[in-house]
């Protein structure tokens, strides 16, 4: 996993998630907190049932070959798993994929279990019906994150065209919350924002930018958001939309005589 976290940084881009472990100012479990604003999406009902199946698997171990010592094993491993992704990226729900079949391990047997604890032939048909409301729900869940994600990057494309239109092919770096889209769209380099106090880095031989995306949680809030705000001048370019989106010029300081 070290290896292709590194494959951004090994290929040009100054974004690589190890190297932003490295940079002190960013905070090392500064993704943790994005994990609280996405509601229900962390929680997937599909986590659920597995957490409720390692749950009764723990209760059912030492009965019918449940050893406890295994299920504690793969709950470690998923947890130690997912600690790390979170360490390393920030708050999405896909990059926590990896921890999810360890859970499944330790719930699997304590679902075999409540289903045989059904009488008769209503065990299989509970199952079959709590999968197809799965299925249904995840694919209900995906369709409308697609519809969100597509109105919300019309947006941020137009905004990333008009920074890439201002740089007019000069080297260039926007400060956002949203790295990889920005960076494809733009084509600049781009820095997350500094949560914990003002700082605009700026890049030799090209223009700065700052880019507000609404909603996205890895951006200033109140009076961090204003103190960033009172650095630039009137927006280079706002789109309304699903999700509007700002940017601004971030003028160079004048040199000093």
């Amino acid at each position: 996993m070290a290896v292709i976290l590194q494959v951004p940084f090994l290929t040009g881009a100054g974004a690589s998630p190890l190297g932003a472990i490295g940079r002190m100012s960013d905070g090392w479990f500064a993704g943790f907190a994005d994990y609280a604003h996405l509601g229900l999406q962390v929680l997937p009902a599909a986590v659920v049932l597995a957490l409720v199946g390692a749950v009764a698997a723990w209760g059912f171990a030492g009965q019918g070959g449940i050893d406890r010592g295994t299920l504690a094993a793969a709950a470690a491993v998923g947890l130690a798993t997912a600690v790390v992704i979170a360490t390393v990226l920030h708050g999405e729900v896909r990059y926590l994929a990896p921890a999810y079949p360890w859970l499944w391990i330790a719930g699997a047997p304590g679902l075999d279990r409540l289903a045989r604890a059904v009488p008769g032939r209503a065990g299989p048909v509970a199952a079959v019906l709590v999968l197809a409301a799965l299925a249904a729900g995840a694919v209900g869940s995906a369709q409308e994150r697609n519809r969100e994600a597509s109105q919300s990057l019309l947006g941020l494309r137009r905004a990333s065209e008009a920074i890439a239109e201002e740089a007019a092919g000069r080297p260039c770096l926007v400060v956002t919350g949203r790295l990889p889209q920005v960076m494809w769209y733009s084509g600049c380099d781009a820095r997350l924002f500094n949560l914990r106090q003002v700082r605009l880095p700026a890049i030799a031989d090209g223009p700065s930018f700052m880019l507000f995306f609404e909603g996205d949680p890895r951006e200033p809030e109140g009076a961090l958001r204003e103190a960033y705000l009172a650095e630039v001048g009137e927006p280079l370019a706002a789109v309304e939309g699903f999700r509007d989106v700002e940017v601004y010029l971030v003028e160079e300081p004048p040199a000093e005589g």
